[in-house]
Formats: structure tokens, sequence, C-alpha cells
């Protein structure tokens, strides 16, 4: 599996490479910016999406609007202030920084389940139309 993680801290996309690869994750690319975050999943469709809000240039929701515009990808944003994440992503998952690993875990695998779910009732939706 895939994943593509946007933050501006180097230290952040490092421990979160190595906790994504702990749950299965064989592949990464990592970006500052939303231009750069755009392009690296053009390049390949990654199959989790971990993002900041706050980028060296941009922001984290929209780049993942931006890559998502296309085709739901399962998103976590990781953000040091949850009140103010919430007023901006709605209900997409957050984890909130310092990470801890058992919630890091526990918070990816609710992600990918959830879009799991979305994609069945999408399935589902479209078989009955």
């Amino acid at each position: 599996m895939h994943a593509l993680i946007i933050d501006p801290q180097v230290l952040i996309s490092l421990m979160l490479q190595q906790e994504l690869r702990d749950l299965g994750f064989t592949s990464f690319d990592t970006a500052t910016t939303q231009s750069r975050a755009v392009e690296a999943a053009r390049r390949k469709t990654p199959d989790l999406v971990t993002a900041g809000l706050r980028l060296v240039r941009g922001n984290g929701v929209d780049a993942v609007a931006a890559i998502c515009k296309d085709q739901p990808i399962p998103t976590l944003f990781v953000v040091s202030n949850a009140e103010e994440a919430k007023s901006l992503v709605g209900d997409m998952p957050i984890i909130t920084k310092p990470v801890l690993k058992s919630e890091l875990h526990q918070a990816v695998q609710r992600t990918m389940q959830r879009s799991d779910r979305s994609k069945s009732s999408t399935s589902i939706t479209a078989a009955k139309a």
C-alpha cells in the first residue's frame, strides 16, 4: 500500500512513515507544499493521505480537496489544534500532535474502514440505480 504524507515538519513525516510501515504501508511520498502534494498524488495514487493543516506554501485542506477531486482517498488530518481542525475539515478524521503510536494505528484503521464502508454504500447505491 502507498501513503502520501503532507506535512511541513520533516520529523513528523519520518515518524508517520515508520508507524505506517508497521501498519503494512510499503511505499511513501512526502510533500511540504500543496503543489508538491498534488503532483505526488498524480504520479502515484495513494491508498492513504495524511495531511497537516499548514504547509510551507498552501494548506492541507486545499491539497486534499485537489487530490480527492476525482476519486475519494482515505484521509487523516494530523493537527496541532483539534478545535481549529474541526472547523476546517468538518467530519474528516483527525488526530492531534504529539501523535501516540496506538492512537495513530487506531485512527488509520478507522479511516481505512470508513473509506471501505463509503465505497460499499456507493456501490450499492449505483447498483440500485
